[in-house]
């Protein structure tokens, strides 16, 4: 796989989408252990989009010790394609879950990425934060709400948008899909006229302010439209009717 290194090293020091502190074992041809102490090591993970960063961590750390600030992580675990699991229901192992990848043997193969969390609550927060950072959930939300959006508006919201022909986010059929012609007859021989280009003001400000952003998410714009949507209906079927009396109205006595 192909990556730009210092791409993902930026996306390590981003706000997480969850974090803490477990112990990890990595996958090992010999018989799977979930006791605590044989060879797990207690790590400071990370996970930022679909990718699973992990720290190393002095000894005598807690739960809330973080890695000091700017600390480059030990390696990464790419969720894309992963099955995340619990393992053991026994009094040993009830705070134990996996991560198992295709490309390492499959799941039923024993090359499992093992860890163990402090108690049931972290448990479930990580195995819940695991399954929902992968690429093809955050899809399956996005083709959600672009479907709920349309049946309540009659509009497609990815229309006009990068989106919009991206067969990974079409919801009708291919054959109800209009792509625009840009050879038609009536266009041949005719050529779009340029547009006249406005003189640019010169100026010689130059801001030292460096802002880190990221472009927001198709998922969250289609939130928000669908919020606004829900907000118009409701103004509609307000009922509610004052019976205060204008002050010009009012009688003196």
């Amino acid at each position: 796989m192909r990556f730009n290194e210092n791409e993902v090293m930026a996306l390590a020091f981003q706000t997480p989408e969850w974090e803490g502190k477990l112990q990890y074992k990595a996958p090992s041809r010999g018989h799977t252990s979930f006791s605590r102490g044989s060879d797990y090591k207690d790590r400071w993970f990370r996970l930022r989009a679909n990718c699973l960063f992990y720290f190393r961590l002095g000894p005598g750390t807690t739960g809330s010790d973080r890695p000091p600030l700017g600390t480059e992580p030990m390696g990464l675990l790419l969720l894309e394609g992963s099955h995340v699991e619990q393992e053991g229901y026994d009094l040993a192992t009830i705070h134990a879950f996996s991560i198992a990848f295709p490309n390492e043997g499959g799941v039923g193969s024993g090359k499992r990425h093992l860890f163990l969390a402090d108690s049931g609550l972290h448990l479930r927060q990580w195995i819940s934060a695991l399954k929902t950072a992968r690429y093809d959930r955050l899809r399956e939300k996005l083709v959600h709400l672009q479907i709920k959006i349309r049946n309540r508006t009659g509009k497609d919201p990815l229309m006009g948008t990068g989106f919009e022909y991206n067969h990974l986010f079409t919801t009708s059929l291919p054959s109800q899909v209009i792509v625009p012609n840009f050879f038609s007859e009536e266009g041949q021989g005719q050529s779009p006229k340029a547009k006249p280009r406005k003189a640019k003001i010169k100026s010689n400000f130059q801001s030292h302010v460096v802002e880190r952003w990221e472009p927001p998410r198709p998922e969250h714009e289609l939130e928000t439209q669908l919020a606004e949507v829900n907000l118009k209906e409701a103004r509609q079927k307000a009922s509610f009717q004052s019976h205060l009396v204008p002050e010009g109205q009012l009688i003196d006595l």
